[in-house]
């Protein structure tokens, strides 16, 4: 991890609180940036359930904010930061709706049990992939979760995700406070 450092410039007769620049030294020290994806390919989404993705490999973790064994994010620091998931759906038979039908694929991060953001697509016919991705700059409280989950509602029975890290990844960094 880089050293990071603050310079303060002070006129003669400035006066500071040393808890400002305590906060301000804080406040860099929980900067956080992590990308993990999918180890292996996640089989059997049931069809029309909302399934976390099991992010369990990390390409980078800065902070250790990312936890492998629950999914999750968690935000060192009340402030501003960047998520974005993207997966990718494979096998013909799971993007075929059926007859031609659409079928309809959505990503979603969920906040504190709460959808934050999600995105949905629309897929006629048959393909041996489909992918598709959502992500925004979110406000978070310190201590708040985000996971990214997905949908997919085909006609089928379940879905899978095809793993590695230029495949089905989720990603975040600290914008600011």
């Amino acid at each position: 991890m880089p050293k990071t450092s603050i310079t303060y410039t002070f006129s003669a007769n400035t006066r500071i609180r040393s808890a400002q620049v305590n906060q301000d030294l804080n406040d860099l020290l929980t900067a956080t940036g992590f990308k993990a994806y999918l180890g292996s390919n996640q089989l059997n989404f049931t069809d029309n359930s909302w399934i976390t993705v099991q992010f369990d490999t990390e390409d980078f973790d800065v902070n250790n904010d990312f936890n492998t064994n629950t999914y999750t994010f968690t935000a060192p620091a009340t402030g501003y930061y960047y998520l974005a998931a993207t997966v990718l759906f494979i096998g013909g038979t799971v993007i075929d709706a059926g007859g031609g039908a659409t079928g309809r694929y959505a990503i979603r991060l969920f906040k504190n049990s709460t959808t934050s953001i999600a995105s949905y697509n629309n897929h006629a016919g048959s393909t041996d992939f489909l992918s598709t991705g959502t992500g925004g700059i979110f406000l978070l409280n310190k201590n708040d979760t985000v996971v990214a989950q997905v949908k997919c509602d085909v006609g089928a029975s379940t879905v899978d995700v095809s793993a590695g890290l230029d495949s089905s990844w989720f990603e975040g960094c600290f914008k600011g406070i």
